[in-house]
């Protein structure tokens, strides 16, 4: 999938129910592009069965996850992962699981995350800092250390992971 081996905006829906997939997973412009195109492109006649829909790579705006559910009937999981680990880190559960939070990257799967002050100590909720990833899924090491004692100047912070916290085994 696809059967072109490439993203086909023109093709997804015919893809998808040629496969008979069930849900699909898209970062947030692919999303856009699909919404669209739904006029055209969504078999209104014959619509997919959507369980859902992911999304990762990026936060989707609020405004199209709700278009998404409303146009293509399923709901929307928002997800995250990063480059260290194996795809997902973290996601927000199915609707029947608990409640799906827009804008949050959910709860770990498989996988502990801690937020940390530049020190490398746990920060309080809701203070902004450096994300840390630890589990089975999380690669041993990159070809270039993303660790940083502090974000450089005029840096985000919270942008940047450590595989396995310094002092600590994976």
């Amino acid at each position: 999938m696809p059967r072109g081996g490439r993203f086909q905006a023109s093709t997804f829906w015919a893809d998808l129910a040629g496969v008979g997939a069930t849900w699909y997973t898209a970062v947030p412009t692919i999303h856009q592009i699909l919404l669209v195109r739904a006029a055209n492109d969504y078999p209104e006649d014959h619509p997919p069965r959507l369980r859902f829909i992911r999304t990762a790579s990026a936060a989707l705006v609020p405004a199209v996850l709700s278009d998404l559910q409303a146009a293509f009937s399923a709901p929307v999981i928002p997800a995250y992962g990063m480059t260290e680990t194996a795809h997902q880190a973290a996601s927000n559960p199915l609707p029947a699981d608990g409640p799906v939070k827009p804008a949050s990257v959910g709860v770990p799967t498989g996988v502990q995350i801690q937020v940390t002050n530049p020190d490398g100590s746990p920060a309080p909720a809701g203070v902004t800092g450096e994300i840390w990833i630890r589990g089975a899924a999380v690669t041993a090491a990159t070809r270039t250390p993303t660790r940083r004692a502090s974000p450089p100047a005029g840096s985000t912070p919270a942008t940047s992971a450590t595989p396995t916290p310094p002092g600590t085994s994976s």
